[in-house]
C-alpha cells in the first residue's frame, strides 16, 4: 500500500486537508492505514478542517524532502506518534501490533494536536475520548471500552 492508495481511501471531502507521504507499507502495517482512515472518519466531522497538513505514515527515521534539502526525524524512544508544526508523523512500526481501537485513538490524538492546535495533553485526551467512544483514558493510558 502506497501514499496514493491511502489518500484515495480518505473521503473526498477531506482529501484536500491530508497530504499523505508514506513508505510502501508491508501487509502487517496496512492495518495502520486502515486505522488512519477510520480516525479521519471519526475526527473530521467533529471539526472545521481549514489548513492542510502533511501526514507521514511509516516508521522511523522519517525522511522528508523539501525543495533543496532533506530532513530526517528520529523521535525519542518513548514517543509513538508526534506532530511538528504542520506535519503529523504516524509510526506504523510502533502501533501496528496494538488493537485497532488503540491505533485509532493514538492517531486521533495527533489529529487533535495538529488540526485543533491543542498543546495540553490532558485536554487532548479528553477530546479524543469525547469524539471516540471506544476508548477512555484511565491511569495514564487509553483503554478499550467494552460494549
Amino acid at each position: 500500500m502506497e501514499a496514493n492508495d491511502i489518500k484515495n481511501m480518505i473521503p473526498i471531502e477531506y482529501q484536500p486537508f491530508f497530504k499523505i507521504i508514506s513508505k510502501p507499507l508491508i501487509s502487517d502495517a496496512e492495518k495502520v492505514a486502515d486505522s488512519f482512515i477510520k480516525a479521519i472518519k471519526i475526527f473530521a466531522p467533529n471539526v472545521r478542517l481549514v489548513i492542510p497538513h502533511v501526514v507521514f505514515i511509516g516508521w522511523t527515521p522519517f525522511k522528508c524532502e523539501i525543495d533543496a534539502f532533506e530532513m530526517e526525524f528520529r523521535p525519542k524512544e518513548n514517543v509513538i506518534n508526534f506532530v511538528a508544526g504542520d506535519y503529523v508523523f504516524i509510526d506504523a512500526s510502533k502501533i501496528y501490533s496494538l488493537p485497532a481501537e488503540l491505533q485509532i485513538a493514538s492517531i486521533i490524538e495527533e489529529l487533535v494536536h495538529a488540526y485543533m492546535n491543542v498543546a495540553n495533553e490532558d485536554l487532548t485526551k479528553l477530546i479524543v475520548c469525547d469524539i471516540y467512544d471506544r476508548v477512555s483514558f484511565v491511569d495514564g493510558r487509553y483503554v478499550i471500552v467494552s460494549r
